[in-house]
C-alpha cells in the first residue's frame, strides 16, 4: 500500500505539473504579452531561484521555457503575478497560496522518501489540492487528477454521466465522433453550461449627487439558478451557494462580506442588500458561487460588477486622480538617475549622484502620502483587484523610500555594480507595481463598458 500511495503521488504530480506550467504561460502571456517571461516569472521568483533558473538557461534555452519551472517556483509567481494574471482564477489568495505551499512542501517530501514512509491516506490531501487548483484554472487535467482520486479511494464519479450528456450544450458533432463519455471536451462543456446558468445582477439604489461623495448607498444583488427543466434531462441544483461581496460594508462587517444558501434549484433567486460608501463603489465586485457535486470537482463561480452608469465616472475620475500622482515620472527620474552610474566614475560624479537620490526621498514620500490618501478617499478595498494593486505600489513606494534607495547609495558608494543592478531590478518591480494599478483601472473601466 505504501508503494502505492508513493506512485499515485508520482503520477498525479506528473498531470499536475504539465497543467500549471500550461496554464501559467497562457495567463502571463495574456497579462504581459511577449515580455511574460521576464515580467512574470524572472522579476516574481527569487534570487536563489533566478541563479539556479540561469545555470539551467545556461545548458541551453528549451523551446518551452517553462519546462524548467517546478512546484517551488509556482508559489511566488502566482502571489506576485495574482492581481494582474490569476485573480479571476484564484479568488481566495491566501487559500489557494496554502495549497501551493502545502505542494511545495510534499514535493520536497517526495524527492527524499523511503519505501513505507507514505501510506493512501497521507498523500490524499496533496492530490485533492492538485485537483482544486487545475479545477480554478480551467486546466483538462483536473479531470485526471479527479479520476485519479476516484480510483484511490475505489469509488464511482459523483456526477453520472448520462447528466454530463444531457447538460452539454455543444455542437452538433458527427456519428463518428459521438463518444459522451467524461472526456476533455465533454468536461469543458459542461463547465462552460455550469457557468451559464449561475447568474449574477446587481444595481444600486437611487442616491442623490450630494450624497455621492461621502453618503452611504444601498446595493441589491441577486443570485438566479437559470438552468431549464425538462422532462427526461436532470434537474442542476447548485449547492452550497454563496455570494461574496468584496469592497461592501454593513453596519457589522468591513470589506468582504457573505451570504450563504444551502441550495438554489432551476429558476430560483436569492436577493441580498449590502451598503456602501458611494464612492467605494468603484472597488465593489460580486463573486457567486456553487457546487453542482459533492466532490467540488464542478464549482462554477461567476463574477459581476456594478452597472455602467453607476461605476464608470468614478473609475474614469479615480484614473485621472491616480495619472496626476506622478509616480511614473518620479520613477522614472530616479532610474535615469541610477543608469548613469559608471564602475570607472570620478569621485565627485560619484558624490553628485549620491546627492541626487537622496533628494529623491521627500519626492518618494510624497507621491506615497498621495497615493493613500487617493485610496482612502475612494474607500478602496484591499481585497478588491483594484486596491490589491494600488496598496502593492503604496508599499513598495514606501520600501523605495525608506530602504532601497539608502541601499542605492551604498551601492553606489562602494562601486558595487552587482549591489546596483540588484536595486536597480528593484526599482524596475515597482514600476510594474504602479503600471498595474493603472491597467487594473483601465480593464475595469472595460469591463463596465462591456
Amino acid at each position: 500500500m505504501e508503494q502505492d500511495a508513493y506512485e499515485i503521488f508520482t503520477r498525479a504530480h506528473r498531470v499536475y505539473i504539465n497543467g500549471i506550467r500550461a496554464a501559467i504561460a497562457e495567463q502571463l502571456q495574456s497579462a504581459y504579452g511577449d515580455d511574460w517571461w521576464e515580467r512574470g516569472v524572472w522579476s516574481a521568483i527569487g534570487e536563489n531561484q533566478r541563479g539556479n533558473l540561469e545555470r539551467d538557461l545556461q545548458k541551453g534555452v528549451p523551446e518551452d521555457k517553462t519546462q524548467l519551472l517546478d512546484t517551488v517556483h509556482f508559489t511566488r509567481i502566482v502571489e506576485r503575478n495574482h492581481a494582474v494574471a490569476f485573480a479571476n482564477e484564484f479568488t481566495n489568495i491566501d487559500y489557494t497560496l496554502r495549497l501551493f505551499r502545502h505542494l511545495s512542501v510534499k514535493r520536497n517530501e517526495w524527492a527524499h522518501v523511503l519505501d513505507g514512509q507514505w501510506t493512501v491516506s497521507d498523500i490524499m490531501y496533496s492530490v485533492q489540492a492538485m485537483r482544486e487548483i487545475l479545477i480554478s484554472l480551467r486546466r483538462r487535467e483536473a479531470l485526471e487528477i479527479h479520476q485519479m482520486f476516484q480510483d484511490s479511494l475505489n469509488q464511482q464519479g459523483s456526477i453520472p454521466e448520462e447528466s454530463l450528456t444531457a447538460a452539454e450544450d455543444s455542437p452538433a458533432v458527427n456519428d463518428d465522433d459521438g463518444d459522451y463519455s467524461v472526456d476533455e471536451r465533454s468536461l469543458l462543456g459542461f463547465w462552460r453550461t455550469l457557468e451559464s446558468y449561475l447568474v449574477v445582477e446587481s444595481t444600486v439604489q437611487p442616491f442623490g449627487d450630494e450624497e455621492r461623495d461621502s453618503g452611504q448607498v444601498s446595493i441589491l444583488v441577486r443570485v438566479t439558478n437559470t438552468a431549464p427543466v425538462s422532462e427526461g434531462r436532470p434537474d442542476i441544483r447548485f449547492r452550497n451557494v454563496r455570494l461574496e461581496v468584496i469592497g461592501a460594508a454593513t453596519p457589522n462587517r468591513q470589506g468582504r462580506n457573505r451570504s450563504e444558501w444551502s441550495e438554489l434549484g432551476p429558476g430560483q433567486t436569492e436577493v441580498s442588500e449590502f451598503t456602501s460608501a458611494a464612492k467605494g463603489l468603484a472597488s465593489i465586485e460580486f463573486r457567486a458561487f456553487g457546487e453542482v457535486d459533492r466532490d467540488r470537482l464542478f464549482q462554477v463561480q461567476r463574477v459581476n460588477t456594478l452597472p455602467e452608469e453607476v461605476v464608470t465616472p468614478l473609475l474614469e475620475q479615480l484614473s485621472v486622480q491616480f495619472e496626476s500622482v506622478g509616480i511614473e515620472e518620479a520613477l522614472t527620474k530616479v532610474i535615469k538617475t541610477v543608469a548613469r552610474i559608471q564602475p570607472d566614475m570620478p569621485f565627485a560624479e560619484v558624490s553628485a549622484l549620491r546627492n541626487e537620490l537622496a533628494q529623491f526621498k521627500p519626492l518618494i514620500a510624497e507621491k506615497r502620502e498621495t497615493l493613500l490618501r487617493l485610496f482612502g478617499g475612494y474607500h478602496l478595498n484591499r481585497e478588491s483587484p483594484l486596491g490589491l494593486s494600488l496598496m502593492e505600489a503604496a508599499s513598495l513606494l514606501h520600501d523605495l523610500e525608506t530602504n532601497k534607495i539608502s541601499a542605492m547609495d551604498n551601492a553606489i558608494s562602494q562601486t558595487d555594480m552587482e549591489s546596483i543592478r540588484n536595486v536597480a531590478r528593484d526599482f524596475e518591480q515597482l514600476q510594474i507595481a504602479v503600471l498595474r494599478a493603472r491597467e487594473t483601472i483601465r480593464q475595469r473601466m472595460g469591463l463596465q463598458r462591456s
